[in-house]
């Protein structure tokens, strides 16, 4: 796996572990 891949794939995790946080947050 390359390094941009890596980096990719955990700004998309990032991302959607943000999203769950929020939306369990709100509720």
């Amino acid at each position: 796996m390359t390094l941009s891949r890596l980096l990719k794939t955990a700004k998309l995790a990032s991302r959607l572990y943000i999203g769950v946080s929020l939306h369990y947050l709100i509720e």
